[in-house]
């Protein structure tokens, strides 16, 4: 899959009724296997060469609340997508990427990366 298929597979993972809240973002490049990033608090080690996206689906909610994660394979069109509480913590100098943001998302809820 390429960053394109893959911004195409986060966009596609926002639920109904949550276009006008959610802000979805991919990772600025590809996480390699035994690559650790942080998923709600806990360690992660990525067992596949994957684009990275993430979905808050109540961008401007203080503290937990509904996000998930959007895994895309990079050797093939395979995605997983798993439910979070907190956004991730990427690891290093990777930094998320705003792909789009809900009309009801407020400016200052948008993640720097």
């Amino acid at each position: 899959m390429n960053v394109d298929q893959a911004r195409a597979a986060i966009l596609a993972a926002v639920p109904r009724g949550f276009e006008r809240t959610a802000a979805a973002y991919i990772a600025d490049r590809c996480f390699a296997p035994g690559d650790i990033l942080s998923l709600d608090r806990q360690p992660f080690t990525v067992d596949r060469e994957i684009h990275f996206g993430f979905i808050d689906l109540e961008a401007g909610r203080n503290w937990a609340h509904a996000c998930k994660c959007v895994l895309c394979n990079c050797a093939d069109h395979g995605i997983e997508i798993r439910p979070l509480s907190f956004p991730p913590e990427l690891g290093g100098d990777r930094r998320l990427v705003l792909i789009v943001a809900g009309d009801d998302v407020p400016e200052w809820a948008i993640l720097n990366g």
